[in-house]
């Protein structure tokens, strides 16, 4: 290579070609890359960087390509002094610059950077910080000196949120002990409990603790010295039992087991469990050597790893781990977590050792346990006597039997406490609750008659539904466990729903047994059957092979069974009625049953006035129009409504019979059974559309939120252009509203009829230039028609007026044109699309443009101005945003980089050299601006 044969030659040439005027900026920019990628920088070649990055114009382009990354010219700076000039700089420009070429190298010179900063280790202010953003980011990567200079970070409280632990630990094991012990170290005992925690560093994944598991078992004295005094001193609790409970819960184990997680806290006492067990089981004098300080320690943790470390002692040690528990007898009762028995460790401390243990120490622990008196028996004598008399049984006095005497050696038991044995086993069965806390837990509760549906017949479910030993709600007291995520139940509530199943499947069989139902049946029983005849075909729920014999109750048995409770108004059968004609509303009703339709339209008392069944917590003053519309199928006399309305579809010979009801309900009280109500005005514009009109106007008015329902969106689009002079000063009014969402529609009616008809050309330019608000409802119309090649002209006029509209907001309207897949290949649509590309809207989201310019197949060169449009706004105004990390630019440059390439090739195809010219022209302004990051641009050209 000639940079070694003749280095004078070789920057001779580089200088040729960095200072010429003829040589396109991108050719310059690979001349840097070479430079950089020397690996021996001589005063010479290094001189002329320098000079080159005292020009400003050269100064990043030096900076980010010939020293970044590159140990060489990191070593050359050094060496100059300049490294250290900038470290010690007042500016910070001049620091961060240091810093940013040493993070840079840091995995490639490890030692180099941490000489640079370790004297910087003990400064104040943020330096810390600034070191750790310096180092390697990964600790396998650190060398010895660099992670002796974490440690350092570490016990001053400064650590990354993430370590790979997996990794750490299988190449550096003693790494990863050193590392949790220096962030332990800095802990006081006063953080937050782990539900506080949440970073990826304090929670170990379980693939973490497996490894971190394996380095305890093969360095068992180092993690045992590691963390044992750190446990020691931040378990070491006083005060009121509450808080002590409080502080030790991050110490104990996890207490749901579904967490694939532990807290670093239970992790260091898992680990030195691991590390104990090890030394008992390999070195007990070592063991013995380090728990001799510990044998009178009150913390219940340090008590719980002392237990499972006991518990792997070698035959000759029983008695040592035995002479332990029994000294302070509170150790049997050890709090260890939420699930487990709280006399669980002692037991298994007992099993373990007591075939092995002397005779005398035995028979001692024996008499012990079968004389134990739990602390607070007196309190609980009391406490159990008063229950029983309300026939609730407990027992203050066995527990500790029940555990520990069947975990004696058995062939060394006496026979009085095997005798004993066996009675507490008939006192306490299997199922006794024995945990200290409350297991919380999902799944579902269903009815006890849901595995036997098919095989009952009608005389039973006559007898089911009128007993009165069936409770309303039964409670958890009285459930069935079938599996971890479902118990059985026996309320009403539960057998109706088991009711409603098997009618779906036999609608006019169990239709026909309704009418058997007393007078005073549970209305969820009633509901159930009535939901049954909602039903015009069969559910998914319904077998396969009773598919095709499938039918829907007759309308003689559903007529029959809603007579029969037609007395009932509660809010269920209501519901269930008023579905079953609006379900089957090309059936021939009766004239009953239209009335009764009729009866709860008018009269039904749900919805009530000043209340919402959805959205309870507020008033309908305060409700919004989703909120309102939500509650239209959610109260009898919304779902009147809509049975009204279907009715009017199929027989509108039915319009005067039903005229008083939909009277009613244009004027009801409540504006959702109001905003129900516009649903009838459809239909109706088929039989009577000034009547229609009339209604409609009638509904609305005292509350504009009807006039933007749903409902009346469609309105409009029948009556608008025949009935403008009545529907248009609801509109007027909508665009003044103090509600948002209502001016919001206002603006889309008044643009859209302006676009349609050229109404509302008044409202029209004070939406434009109106509130925020009014502004949106412009853009959501005009970015809808855009593509319209009728309206496309007029759509473009009122957006450009908006693509620098100050509220982000109303640009996020104007993106929703680019959903429209092809549309970028219209040419009436081009000149726009300019415009968008240099405007604040397409600064906000550059990605749908590019995503659409990706989807292009075949030519693109149609679209050169666009693209290189595009390309210009990158190298100029958005020059800045494309080198932040944070923003999604630099996403967006990447992907649209081959997109200038095929332009650029396709041009050169075409022998267009004025295209072709100004794509390398694009080019150099993105290596010269350093738009996004430049690898991903040499990338590209490389590709």
């Amino acid at each position: 290579m000639i940079s070694e044969e003749s280095p004078t030659r070789f920057l001779q040439s580089i200088k040729q070609v960095i200072e010429s005027n003829e040589v396109r900026f991108h050719i310059k920019h690979l001349v840097l890359e070479i430079m950089g990628s020397q690996d021996d920088v001589g005063n010479d070649l290094g001189s002329y960087c320098l000079e080159l990055f005292n020009i400003d114009f050269w100064q990043t382009h030096i900076l980010e390509t010939v020293f970044g990354g590159h140990p060489a010219y990191i070593s050359y700076l050094s060496r100059t002094g300049m490294l250290s000039k900038w470290l010690e700089s007042t500016e910070m420009d001049e620091v961060n610059r240091a810093l940013w070429l040493l993070q840079s190298v840091a995995e490639r010179m490890p030692d180099f950077v941490t000489e640079c900063l370790e004297p910087y280790i003990d400064s104040e202010g943020e330096w810390p910080d600034r070191i750790l953003k310096t180092i390697c980011w990964d600790v396998v990567n650190d060398s010895d000196s660099m992670f002796l200079l974490r440690l350092k970070l570490a016990r001053k409280g400064v650590v990354r949120d993430f370590i790979d632990w997996k990794s750490l630990s299988i190449k550096f094991p003693l790494r990863a002990i050193q590392f949790i012990e220096a962030v332990v170290s800095t802990w006081t005992g006063d953080e937050e409990s782990s539900g506080g925690r949440s970073n990826r560093f304090d929670q170990w994944y379980d693939h973490d603790e497996r490894e971190l598991q394996l380095v305890a078992e093969k360095f068992p004295q180092q993690t045992w010295d590691s963390f044992m005094p750190h446990i020691v001193r931040l378990t070491d609790i006083n005060g009121e039992e509450k808080n002590k409970i409080n502080a030790l819960e991050k110490w104990e184990k996890r207490r749901y087991s579904r967490h694939d997680h532990t807290d670093i806290s239970r992790g260091i006492v898992e680990l030195s469990m691991i590390a104990g067990k090890c030394m008992a089981a390999n070195d007990t004098q070592a063991l013995i050597e380090r728990t001799q300080t510990l044998d009178n320690h009150p913390s219940p943790i340090v008590q719980e790893i002392l237990i499972h470390v006991y518990r792997d002692l070698s035959p000759e040690f029983a008695d040592l781990g035995l002479e332990w528990l029994l000294r302070d007898i509170s150790r049997w009762r050890i709090r260890t977590g939420y699930d487990d028995p709280e006399w669980k460790l002692a037991a298994e401390l007992i099993e373990a050792l007591s075939p092995n243990c002397s005779e005398e120490l035995f028979r001692r622990l024996e008499d012990t346990i079968i004389n134990y008196h739990h602390p607070d028996e007196r309190e609980l004598a009391k406490y159990y006597l008063r229950s029983w008399k309300k026939g609730y049984y407990g027992h203050y006095w066995g527990e500790a039997q029940y555990f520990l005497l069947p975990a004696l050696a058995s062939t060394r038991r006496k026979k009085y406490s095997n005798d004993l044995i066996k009675m507490l086993h008939r006192r306490f069965n299997p199922d006794h609750d024995f945990g200290r806390g409350i297991r919380g837990g999902g799944g579902w509760v269903g009815s006890k008659l849901d595995p036997s549906l098919t095989r009952i017949s009608d005389r039973a479910w006559l007898a089911i539904i009128n007993s009165r030993n069936v409770k309303k709600e039964r409670g958890c007291r009285n459930w069935i466990q079938v599996d971890d995520d479902h118990v059985l139940e026996s309320s009403v509530r539960q057998f109706s729903s088991s009711l409603q199943t098997i009618a779906n499947r036999y609608p006019e069989r169990f239709c026909r047994l309704g009418l058997e139902f007393p007078d005073d049946v549970d209305s969820s029983y009633v509901s159930a059957i009535l939901s049954a005849c909602v039903r015009n075909a069969p559910d998914a729920n319904i077998p396969e092979e009773e598919r095709d014999a499938w039918r829907p109750a007759s309308v003689k048995s559903v007529e029959a069974i809603l007579n029969k409770f037609k007395i009932s108004d509660d809010r269920e059968t209501a519901m269930a009625f008023c579905l079953i004609v609006s379900a089957r509303s090309k059936e021939q009703w009766s004239q009953e049953t239209l009335a009764r339709l009729e009866h709860y339209a008018i009269n039904h008392p749900d919805l009530e006035k000043g209340k919402l069944n959805v959205h309870c917590n507020k008033v309908p003053d305060e409700a919004s129009v989703d909120d309102l519309f939500q509650n239209t199928i959610n109260c009898v006399r919304g779902v009147a409504a809509e049975a009204i309305s279907k009715l009017l579809w199929d027989r509108q010979e039915l319009f005067e019979r039903l005229r008083p009801a939909i009277e009613s309900l244009v004027q009801d009280e409540h504006p959702s059974v109001r905003m129900a109500a516009v649903q009838i005005m459809l239909p109706v514009i088929n039989i009577d559309k000034d009547q229609a009109v009339k209604w409609f106007c009638q509904a609305c008015i005292g509350d504009l939120r009807v006039a933007v329902s749903p409902y009346a969106t469609h309105f409009y689009n029948y009556t608008i252009q025949s009935h403008f002079k009545h529907i248009a000063p609801l509109i007027q009014n909508m665009i003044i509203s103090p509600l948002e969402e209502v001016v919001r529609e206002g603006s889309t009616q008044v643009t859209a009829r302006w676009l349609f008809y050229g109404f509302f050309e008044e409202e029209l330019s004070i939406c434009k230039t109106g509130t925020p608000t009014q502004r949106q409802g412009v853009a959501i119309v005009a970015s809808q028609f855009l593509h319209d090649r009728k309206h496309s002209e007029k759509c473009q006029n009122l957006l450009r007026s908006l693509l620098n509209d100050p509220d982000k907001e109303v640009r996020d309207k104007i993106h929703s044109p680019f959903r429209k897949k092809g549309l970028i290949n219209e040419a009436m649509i081009q000149p726009f699309i300019l415009d968008y590309i240099k405007s604040k809207t397409f600064a906000d989201d550059a990605d749908r443009l590019v995503y659409e310019l990706e989807e292009v197949e075949g030519s693109v060169f149609f679209l050169a101005e666009t693209i290189l449009a595009m390309f210009e706004m990158f190298s100029s105004s958005l020059q800045s945003e494309s080198r932040d990390v944070g923003s999604h630019f630099p996403h967006a440059i990447s992907k649209s980089l081959p997109i200038l390439l095929r332009l650029y090739e396709q041009a050169l195809g075409r022998d267009d050299k004025v295209i072709a010219n100004r794509c390398l022209d694009a080019w150099d302004a993105l290596f010269q601006n350093r738009v996004g990051f430049v690898r991903n641009l040499t990338e590209a050209i490389q590709a």
